[in-house]
């Protein structure tokens, strides 16, 4: 017999999901934006449609401390996408400034430990609740 799914959302929502989050990418690119709040947003809600899409393999782990990592490596991937995405943008437009300055790449940056330790409690909780 087969199993059930066990995804979050059907598969329908998801792909509406991924197009929305395209069609805002393409949206932010041609706006003269300096602010790290869109490119964050943008990190964030991709990591979220990554973890609802690889739900079966959360669903899967079974040890507390490899929870704890596989959410901190989740979490302190936003922060390097976002990173990801102000680096793409400011390729892209061709003009002689940037549109990020370097300190905004420094705080972004010194958010990577500090979204991974979260992430790994926040994995650690996840697990203790999914255990009761």
């Amino acid at each position: 017999m087969n199993e059930p799914s066990r995804a979050v959302l059907p598969p329908l929502v998801m792909r509406y999901l991924g197009a929305s989050w395209l069609i805002l990418f393409l949206v932010w690119l041609p706006f003269e934006d300096t602010s790290v709040i869109f490119p964050l947003m943008l990190a964030l809600d991709l990591s979220v449609w990554l973890a609802l899409r690889l739900w079966p393999f959360w669903s899967t782990l079974g040890d507390v401390v490899i929870a704890a990592l596989a959410a901190g490596a989740w979490l302190a991937a936003v922060p390097i996408v976002t990173l990801g995405l102000m680096i793409f943008k400011g390729g892209l437009h061709g003009h002689g400034f940037p549109d990020f300055a370097l300190s905004q790449f420094s705080y972004v940056l010194l958010a990577v430990p500090v979204c991974a330790v979260l992430g790994g409690l926040l994995g650690a909780i996840i697990y203790f609740i999914r255990q009761r």
